[in-house]
């Protein structure tokens, strides 16, 4: 039960839970957070087909997302640096663990999507909003930053695989009509 009461004074009150929480304890909330997320993921993922069944197929989920969100808590953590905001990044990727657990409303959600009240899409998009505000309420605590920093750093990955998207896309283009001519 410690783990679940770790994870609640968390999300209440980032700054002073995050401060007093050893970082055995933090690293356990987190990693099982990472689990719960992932888990929660693959069985939304799994009831819509969109990923095939079986241990190997969650293993390699699993380990995407872990990759995702260390290249995640990375580039967050070097863009809060260079904004002058102080803050560990080893807290900050255990942090993106307890936010990865909010994917766990996405289960009850893909009961109500598979009985057609509500569409998967608007499912999954409400655990993701869900997922993001709790990163950013952690962004907030970790570094003690504003707002705006917090949303910013969170969106700026994400805006980096859309700027090296659209440059692949472009070479991709050019190379076409390059090969055609």
């Amino acid at each position: 039960m410690g783990l679940l009461c770790d994870a609640a004074d968390i999300v209440d009150n980032p700054a002073g839970s995050l401060a007093a929480l050893t970082r055995k304890r933090l690293g356990a909330a987190g990693w099982a957070g990472y689990f719960i997320g992932g888990l929660s993921l693959f069985a939304f993922l799994r009831m819509f087909m969109f990923i095939p069944g079986g241990i190997a197929s969650f293993l390699v989920l699993f380990l995407l997302l872990r990759t995702m969100n260390f290249v995640s808590a990375a580039s967050v953590h070097l863009a809060l640096e260079t904004a002058s905001a102080e803050g560990s990044a080893l807290r900050l990727f255990l942090a993106f663990g307890l936010a990865e657990a909010f994917w766990a409303f996405a289960v009850p959600l893909a009961f109500f999507a598979r009985l057609g009240y509500i569409s998967p899409f608007l499912a999954f998009m409400l655990t993701l909003l869900i997922v993001f505000y709790a990163r950013v309420r952690l962004i907030k605590g970790i570094y003690a930053a504003g707002s705006r920093k917090a949303v910013l750093s969170v969106l700026a990955p994400f805006y980096v695989m859309c700027a090296l998207g659209f440059m692949g896309f472009a070479w991709l283009l050019g190379w076409m009509i390059w090969a055609i001519s």
